[in-house]
């Protein structure tokens, strides 16, 4: 099965820019998944040694496409940054612009409505309250993330942000009371 591919043609007529994975290949799990199977199956050790080293391959090659395409997105100029932290639903690219360096870039991640539970986690972590509050305010913050915001801060406006929002869990809901 060929790897499939996105093309950052149509993107790009319409003003979108592509994130990590848009414009690269998607590795196929399904031959993955034939290649352990024949590995399991195999009788000559032979065989299932030369299985395992194409398997090997094609996993460093997939490190090697992550690792090249969270440089690609760390050396955007930070316009297009800003742009891909606001219109991206990638997780892995909103994954590599919560560990820019400018903190405008790292807010404008917490405010997306795409962005992962674990990125958002991150973020109550390592930001201070104002980031906390945009993390609070967004749809996508867990109840495990919202119970841990109410534990790293006493400002108001972030434990009103974590009230109001519909994902808190009723014990946190009861202690804020």
């Amino acid at each position: 099965m060929e790897p499939q591919t996105h093309s950052p043609a149509a993107d790009n007529e319409n003003g979108q820019i592509p994130g990590i994975f848009e414009s690269r290949p998607v590795p196929s799990l399904e031959h993955l998944d034939d290649l352990l199977a024949d590995v399991e199956s195999a009788y000559p050790e032979s065989e299932a040694h030369s299985l395992v080293d194409e398997i090997d391959a094609i996993s460093a090659d997939v490190d090697s496409g992550l690792e090249e395409a969270k440089v690609e997105v760390r050396n955007r100029p930070l316009e297009q940054k800003r742009t891909l932290a606001t219109d991206t639903d990638d997780p892995l690219t909103l994954q590599v612009l919560s560990d820019d360096s400018s903190p405008i870039i790292r807010t404008l991640v917490a405010c997306n409505p795409g962005v992962s539970p674990n990125t958002l986690k991150k973020l109550i972590e390592t930001e201070g309250d104002y980031v906390r509050m945009v993390v609070a305010h967004n749809p996508r913050a867990s109840s495990e993330v919202l119970d841990r915001l109410i534990e790293l801060t006493n400002e108001p406006e972030v434990i009103e942000a974590v009230r109001s929002n519909p994902n808190t869990s009723e014990f946190t809901k009861h202690k804020l009371a």
